[in-house]
């Protein structure tokens, strides 16, 4: 992937700062989606552009925003003139039960998690299909198969980007570009660190690896399937769970 240009949203942390690092590993140049100035993530940004000069493009942007991932894309579109990776990583979760759920925790979450990957996905693929190449990588969860209760908005919401990304696959594949879904089970992030310890091992007791994924795990399988190794998987969702769907 040396030489490729990138673009991770929700790359300033946990999955989506593994996956951007990955890449910039291997000299690609990524374009660094975050939402907000929050100081520990212009840290990030920062301690990114000294360790790969010339090679990080911060892309500020609430991917819930139409608007904003337009404005998002045509900064990238200025600064490199294509795209050759998409990853969709950003997302976010508002857990409750459906009878409790508010309406705004129902639409927070599919507004990012879902409609999110799809403005940003469309406007990857416009600058893809000037180029006839290209793929894009979105993030799902094990969620979206095993519809926990307490997630039925974030479940609806990865389940859909699975659905999605099959359907888009089949529009695409004709300018030779792929879309392909990776569905992360527990992984190692902030998220799962602030849960109590009884309820981790309740989880881990259903995992047969008996561990959690790494956020490094989940990126070296994005790195898989955008690159050149993967050029015969389109419109496929990958697991990695250590085994907890299996």
């Amino acid at each position: 992937m040396q030489d490729a240009r990138v673009c991770v949203t929700g790359a300033t942390r946990g999955i989506g700062l593994a996956i951007a690092e990955r890449f910039l590993a291997d000299g690609a140049s990524v374009a660094v989606n975050y939402r907000s100035d929050r100081p520990e993530t212009l840290a990030v940004l920062d301690r990114l552009e000294k360790e790969h000069p010339g090679r990080v493009l911060p892309v500020r942007a609430d991917i819930s925003s139409f608007d904003e991932v337009k404005r998002m894309f045509q900064q990238i579109r200025a600064a490199w003139g294509g795209l050759d990776v998409q990853v969709n990583n950003a997302g976010h979760a508002q857990d409750s039960f459906a009878l409790m759920m508010s309406e705004d925790a129902w639409r927070s979450v599919v507004d990012t998690d879902l409609s999110g990957t799809f403005a940003c996905a469309k406007q990857a693929a416009w600058l893809m299909a000037a180029q006839r190449s290209g793929t894009i990588v979105n993030i799902s969860s094990v969620s979206a198969i095993t519809s926990p209760a307490g997630q039925a908005n974030y479940a609806a919401a990865k389940a859909g980007v699975v659905a999605f990304s099959r359907t888009l696959a089949k529009e695409l594949a004709r300018m030779n570009i792929r879309v392909n879904v990776i569905a992360p089970g527990f992984v190692e992030t902030e998220m799962l660190d602030q849960l109590p310890s009884a309820m981790k091992d309740e989880y881990l007791a259903l995992i047969p690896d008996r561990r959690f994924g790494s956020a490094e795990e989940i990126a070296n399988a994005v790195f898989f399937l955008a690159s050149p190794a993967a050029s015969y998987i389109n419109g496929h969702c990958l697991v990695v769970d250590g085994g907890l769907t299996a």
